[in-house]
């Protein structure tokens, strides 16, 4: 038995994160902060700055009330978080219990809320616009994957946090079969295409988490593939509205739940992920508790000792009574950008990282 025989379709799944797509030239999430803060800069746009700045001052006065050194780092998503809430207006759940709006809200966001809207707006156009590019060229290391999948003799599942198409443009244009639920002749998604028979070739199976920029829905309501970008592409933005009760959303959570906990399941090659979100948090807290095999190889240029020690902060937050923590030999650091990494993709990688009791001999 060698090595390859120890792996198998279940052993290693990739979770991309906004800094996987940084080397495509996509902005990560600081950088988007500080392009769309030079748009409100001009004169053009002061009713929006001035709305902007409520809305991320008071993001950051409500992460100081939760701890002692909160993140000074305000996303666009978290500000898209609040808009969304804001939308909901009466249809908040907690309406009836606030008396009113603050009174600087009601001065910044306009008498219908018309200039939340506009920010809304302007930051969703913003966003499509970042995450397109003319070329796709630069994004062909992603086609290591499909490259290494044919290595390894099985297809490789690919869980994306991003909107944008890098991956799956790097696998066209390099001729990998990517898989990612949407039928070739009529365009629509179906979760039956995520379990094809091993004859059909597919090098990787690909679950858009949070939706994507080329994504729309038909005059039936199905999710179709669009070879344009359309007007209103299926994206989620803001951390409370994740996890939606609708497909391709559930479906693609409740994917990356079943592969995570998999007893086959030896690495989770992490790329370019913050750590952010709380959701993908407690599924890998989950997995990496339930299999004492389970190593996360986590691919980021600045990983030291220090940001080593805060992820497994972040993951063994809110452990269970009685659960054994997390230590520092789950992880597998590698510094490097997504672009070195995936250059140097090989089977190698995981050979190395293999526990000894999986070893055949």
């Amino acid at each position: 038995m060698n090595s390859i025989e120890i792996l198998d379709s279940e052993s290693i799944i990739f979770v991309l994160g906004a800094g996987a797509s940084v080397d495509s030239n996509i902005p990560h999430a600081g950088k988007m902060v500080s392009k769309f803060e030079g748009i409100l800069s001009g004169e053009k746009y002061l009713k929006e700055k001035e709305l902007y700045l409520l809305l991320k001052s008071s993001i950051l006065y409500q992460r100081g009330l939760r701890e002692f050194n909160p993140s000074s780092v305000v996303s666009i998503e978290d500000i898209l978080n609040v808009i969304e809430s804001l939308k909901q207006k009466q249809e908040n759940i907690l309406y009836p219990f606030i008396g009113n709006w603050s009174n600087q809200l009601i001065k910044t966001s306009g008498e219908n809320f018309e200039i939340v809207d506009k920010l809304d707006e302007m930051i969703r156009n913003s966003l499509y616009e970042w995450v397109t590019l003319d070329n796709y060229n630069i994004s062909s290391y992603y086609c290591a994957i499909g490259s290494l999948s044919r290595e390894v003799s099985f297809p490789i599942r690919i869980f994306s946090l991003n909107y944008d198409i890098c991956v799956e443009e790097a696998f066209k244009k390099n001729s990998y079969y990517l898989e990612s639920g949407f039928d070739f002749e009529t365009c629509i998604w179906s979760y039956d295409r995520f379990d094809l028979p091993l004859e059909s070739n597919v090098d990787a199976y690909l679950y858009k988490l949070h939706g994507s920029i080329n994504w729309k829905r038909n005059e039936k309501g199905e999710l179709i593939t669009s070879a344009s970008i359309p007007q209103d592409p299926q994206v989620i933005f803001g951390t409370m509205m994740k996890m939606k009760s609708l497909d391709p959303y559930l479906f693609s959570i409740y994917e990356l739940r079943r592969c995570s906990l998999h007893s086959n399941l030896k690495f989770i090659v992490i790329v370019g992920y913050s750590f952010s979100d709380d959701h993908i948090n407690k599924l890998i807290q989950q997995a990496l508790i339930k299999n004492e095999n389970l190593k996360l190889l986590i691919v980021d240029p600045c990983i030291d000792q220090l940001a080593q020690e805060r992820i497994l902060k972040t993951l063994n937050t809110g452990l269970q009574l009685g659960n054994p923590k997390i230590d520092i030999e789950k992880l597998i650091p590698m510094k490097q950008t997504a672009r070195i990494f995936f250059e140097n993709l090989s089977l190698d990688i995981f050979k190395q990282h293999l526990n000894s009791e999986d070893l055949p001999f």
